[in-house]
C-alpha cells in the first residue's frame, strides 16, 4: 500500500499503534489526515460503529468533541475500566489524493 508517508506493507498479524492518548474524535480524524493523508470513513469498536461519514452533522458536531472512551460509553454502552491503557478499533479510510480505499490493520490507540 502506498501512503503519504511512503509505501507500507503489513500482514494479518500487524497492528497500527497510535500513541496519541485518549484523544477526541476530531483529533483522531485529524491525525489520520495529517499523518497518513487518509480520510476516515468509519470507525468501529467491536460491533459498535463509533463514527461513520454519513453521521448527521448535528450528532457529528457533538461527537467530535468527545474523547474516544466517552464515545464508546455513549454509543456502545460499554464502560471502559479505569486501568485501561489501550483501545482497539477497526478503521476504514480512503486516500485523500486518489479517493481509493485503503486497507488498514487493526488500530490500537494507546494512552
Amino acid at each position: 500500500m502506498s501512503l503519504k508517508t511512503g509505501d507500507w506493507e503489513w500482514s494479518l498479524w500487524d497492528k497500527l499503534v497510535l500513541k496519541i492518548g485518549n484523544c477526541t474524535l476530531s483529533d483522531f480524524l485529524d491525525y489520520f489526515e495529517e499523518t497518513y493523508g487518509l480520510e476516515v470513513n468509519m470507525i468501529t469498536y467491536g460491533p459498535a460503529m463509533i463514527f461513520a461519514f454519513w453521521t448527521p452533522q448535528k450528532k457529528l458536531r457533538l461527537r467530535k468533541k468527545m474523547n474516544m472512551t466517552q464515545l464508546i460509553h455513549e454509543i456502545a454502552k460499554k464502560q471502559i475500566p479505569l486501568n485501561t491503557t489501550e483501545l482497539h478499533f477497526d478503521v476504514t479510510c480512503v486516500d485523500m489524493e486518489t479517493d481509493e480505499d485503503v486497507d488498514l490493520p487493526p488500530i490500537v490507540l494507546e494512552f
